[in-house]
């Protein structure tokens, strides 16, 4: 693996058990930084569904990735341990559905301001 000379970093990529990445062995290009995003955003997807209204709780979802209830109800993630690289899909993990709503009616209350200013 390229990515073995970075200190403190071990990557697995044994993708035949992660059910987080889609491996194909027989294609002739391996993009892992691409796969690796997708399965970083599919497990936050699944930990946002899992905690749907509430979350894991704002700006925690990297100690939650790193607690012992994560390794316990997602034992086949074996990747490292980072967001999501999706503002929203880790939005959406850290605070549910509730926490959503809040921010777009923020959004909106915003734009319906700054439209009334306008004017």
């Amino acid at each position: 693996n390229l990515l073995n000379f970075l200190p403190g970093i071990e990557f697995n990529n044994n993708y035949e058990n992660n059910k987080y990445v889609d491996y194909d062995e027989n294609s002739d290009f391996i993009d892992y930084s691409l796969q690796h995003r997708e399965a970083f955003a599919k497990i936050a997807k699944e930990i946002a569904n899992d905690n749907l209204f509430t979350g894991v709780g704002f700006g925690t979802y990297i100690n939650y990735m790193e607690s012992k209830d994560f390794e316990k109800k997602y034992p086949r993630y074996n990747l490292p341990k980072t967001h999501p690289h999706s503002s929203l899909i880790l939005m959406f993990a850290e605070i549910g559905i509730f926490g959503m709503m809040i921010f777009i009616l923020i959004l909106i209350v915003m734009i319906i301001m700054a439209i009334v200013s306008m004017q």
